[in-house]
Order: structure tokens, then C-alpha cells, then sequence
């Protein structure tokens, strides 16, 4: 049974025509990598998935109350607070120290309590990709997830 079926999706941004009658199935279990260049649509289709744009025409299934997590292009992180306190908005029910055993693996332990304004760009991307990671999820969505590591 699939998990997402996709037909015929389309979208312009006024004449430029970004996604061109995409159709694709994914199965539970199954991963779908999307390469193309700068401006081909790759985010485009991954924010009309994950309901934060609209396509022009076209459809695909909901997902049937599977809970969805994402990696977005941006880190999209609360400078001001920690690196536990950023996981900790998105998955409130974890404990500390299931998160601080997670940053140890990543190597950010001694940071846990430090904000994020004093991380460098690739320590906040490892905390942007924990926080996806430790999220309660069914589907993952990952936008460019390995830029500036």
C-alpha cells in the first residue's frame, strides 16, 4: 500500500514552470532522493507535500494521520534559546536526557545549555537535523539536510 501517490503535479511562479507533471508512489519503508539543479523545484515539491504551498493542479494522497517531521533548507531555530530547548519545542515529551544523550552522538554534550546564537553554522544544522530526527514521525521530509556540515 502506498504511503503517497503523486499525479500530475504542476506549478509555475507567474510564466516559469517549476514542477511539470510530476508523478511518483512511495511505499512505506521506501526513500525518495530528488536531484536537480538550483530553481528545479525540488523544494517546491516537498513544501506542496507538506502543505505549505499550494500546487496549481494536479494531486496527491494525504497521509492518512501520519505525523510528519523536516529537515528545511533554513535550520529555522530559536537563536535565543538552547540546543535542548530548540528540540524540546518540537517534541516536548522528550526527556532531557534522551536529547542530550542525541547531541552527545553528534558531538555538541558541552553545548546542550548553550544558546544557539553562539553555534557555529554547521552545529546549528546537526541541531536542526536532531531535532527532525528525535521528532515522533511517520514520514521525514529533508531539504538540503547535509548543507554546511
Amino acid at each position: 500500500m502506498s504511503i503517497l501517490e503523486v499525479k500530475n503535479l504542476k506549478k509555475n511562479f507567474g510564466s516559469l514552470e517549476v514542477l511539470k507533471g510530476i508523478d511518483f508512489s512511495l511505499e512505506k519503508g521506501e526513500a525518495l532522493a530528488m536531484i536537480g539543479a538550483s530553481g528545479s523545484g525540488k523544494t517546491t515539491l516537498l513544501r506542496i507535500l507538506m502543505g505549505l504551498e499550494t500546487a496549481d493542479s494536479g494531486e496527491f494522497s494525504d497521509f492518512n494521520g501520519l505525523k510528519q517531521s523536516a529537515v528545511f533548507q533554513e535550520d529555522r531555530l530559536c537563536e535565543n534559546l538552547s540546543a535542548l530547548s530548540n528540540i524540546k519545542l518540537a517534541s516536548p515529551q522528550l526527556q532531557n536526557e534522551t536529547i542530550e544523550a542525541a547531541l552527545s552522538k553528534v558531538g555538541l554534550a558541552e553545548y546542550a545549555h548553550c544558546p544557539i546564537s553562539e553555534f557555529s553554522g554547521g552545529m546549528k544544522r546537526r541541531v536542526a537535523i536532531l531535532r527532525a530526527l528525535l521528532a515522533d514521525y511517520d514520514i521525514l521530509f529533508l531539504d538540503e539536510p547535509f548543507k554546511g556540515l
